[in-house]
């Protein structure tokens, strides 16, 4: 079926009022797949929020089709409106970090001086993310101030939510590299969207560019990593954080031959965590992606800072030789529905308050969260991998042989990291990540009933299996029927 870009194809009136009936999915802990059945929700396109949320009998209101600027969707059996994706993190390797850079990364970037092709390749990049029910991004973009500015552009006008960071590297990079202009792109991009206007909030109603926290567009500070960029460079980076109150990205703790390199350009602290810290970027506005060899240490070092942590399965697995232990780092928030603390808000966990999850996808299989999302669960099991032939033979009945270790990730919990946790991440937890009265709508609508779809609802005894859970393990952008942020529709099959 044809995709279709309403938000970048057409500027056609949009309606003030979405109405939609059916059934609405969220996660609110990891352990908590929260499935409401004829239910109805309201939207104020013009603020983008939820007005209304509850079961059809007792909506009463008498808001139809018929009226003029009221958009009515009816869902059907198979389908259901979800939370939107929050990717974390945009790039990827899969060889050694500076072979990759040298061999891959540094030529690609050279490109983005041409405009057009920035323009062309942020266009495909931002239509596949769509239509994969992402609906917002953390962008590493190229040194180029000019690229950054077209993709920060481009993520606005196809109306997906973004974070778009100027890349900063000043050694071991070629000659042509430029760590210049990251000021001016800060201030560029609050001048175009983060403008506070009086009654920007729920009652708002006038243009659709709104500042603080609910700006569309944000900049992001974004040194490369520890190894390409200098210790001057770092600390000017952390004065201008403080300076504009703006996000921080980089890598951190990524694979073995990263932390070995930092150890070596970095003699006097050796570590990323005690690098960014000393240097200002260590933050509650901190994005480390990777953070596969941290010590328990350095993961109370990002608790007590608040900074946030993305686990991207596919590249760690990749090339990181370890994963991110989720259940072990992250401490969930409480019940949104029963109030209780979920189970592994105790002593089991390291208390972190913010993980997501990230694509990385500049080499990778796939452009769509929920591959990463399937493969967080794949991630979990890996630990406790073990090699059959290391077992003594003269063992009765394999006695000795230990029993796998509690798997804790699910489709319930891979969902609620990416959707709540994904929002903690960039600072939107009460605005993002559920679906409640007075939150962003930022939505996807699937359908686990398409004919074309790469998977099989089963039916036993005349019973149809859990249809949400079978997209959430097999489906893809063949099953994501329309887009919202915002509350507008900037992607839809038809």
């Amino acid at each position: 079926m044809p995709v279709r870009f309403p938000h970048f194809e057409s500027a056609s009136t949009l309606p003030h009022t979405l109405v939609i009936y059916g059934t609405f999915i969220d996660a609110p802990t990891p352990h908590e797949l929260r499935v409401r059945l004829k239910h109805v929700c309201v939207v104020d396109v013009r603020c983008g929020r939820i007005t209304t949320l509850c079961p059809e009998e007792e909506f009463v209101d008498a808001v139809d089709g018929v009226l003029e600027g009221v958009e009515v969707v009816r869902m059907r059996r198979t389908q259901a409106v979800g939370v939107g994706l929050v990717d974390c993190l945009g790039t990827k390797t899969d060889v050694p970090l500076m072979e990759w850079l040298n061999k891959y990364t540094f030529p690609e970037e050279s490109s983005f001086r041409n405009d057009a092709h920035s323009c062309n390749t942020y266009s495909s990049l931002l239509r596949r993310l769509l239509r994969n029910g992402t609906t917002t991004a953390v962008y590493f973009a190229t040194n180029h101030l000019s690229s950054a500015k077209i993709l920060a552009e481009t993520a606005a006008a196809y109306g997906q939510r973004a974070y778009v960071g100027k890349v900063c590297s000043d050694q071991l990079v070629p000659e042509y590299y430029s760590v210049a202009d990251t000021e001016e792109f800060i201030k560029w991009v609050k001048e175009r969207w983060d403008i506070p206007v009086e009654g920007s909030g729920y009652n708002y109603t006038g243009p659709k560019r709104r500042g603080g926290r609910e700006a569309l567009i944000k900049a992001v500070i974004t040194p490369r990593f520890g190894p390409t960029c200098s210790w001057e460079l770092l600390c000017e980076l952390g004065k201008l954080a403080r300076k504009y109150d703006v996000f921080v990205q980089s890598h951190a703790a990524e694979s073995v031959d990263e932390v070995m390199l930092v150890a070596d350009m970095h003699p006097n602290m050796k570590r990323d965590i005690k690098i960014f810290s000393e240097s200002g970027l260590l933050t509650d506005k901190s994005i480390l992606a990777h953070c596969c060899h941290l010590s328990e240490a350095e993961v109370s070092d990002i608790v007590s800072a608040k900074a946030g942590i993305v686990s991207c399965p596919h590249s760690n697995m990749l090339f990181a030789r370890a994963v991110v232990d989720i259940p072990h780092y992250y401490c969930p928030p409480s019940s949104a529905v029963s109030g209780t603390t979920t189970p592994n808000a105790t002593n089991l966990s390291l208390g972190v308050r913010k993980i997501g999850l990230g694509t990385d996808i500049a080499g990778g299989p796939s452009s769509s969260l929920w591959h990463n999302m399937r493969l967080a669960i794949i991630q979990d099991r890996i630990p406790s991998f073990r090699n059959f032939a290391g077992y003594p033979d003269d063992v009765p009945n394999n006695s000795g042989i230990e029993t796998a270790s509690v798997w804790r990730m699910t489709h319930t919990y891979t969902y609620h990291i990416a959707t709540v946790g994904g929002a903690a991440t960039v600072g939107m937890e009460e605005l993002l990540g559920v679906l409640e009265v007075m939150r962003l709508f930022d939505a996807v609508l699937v359908d686990w009933g398409m004919e074309d779809q790469g998977f099989e609802v089963a039916r036993s005894g005349g019973e149809e299996s859990s249809g949400e859970e079978r997209f959430m393990m097999g489906g893809d952008d063949r099953n994501v029927l329309k887009v919202w942020v915002d509350g507008k529709e900037v992607c839809r099959r038809i």
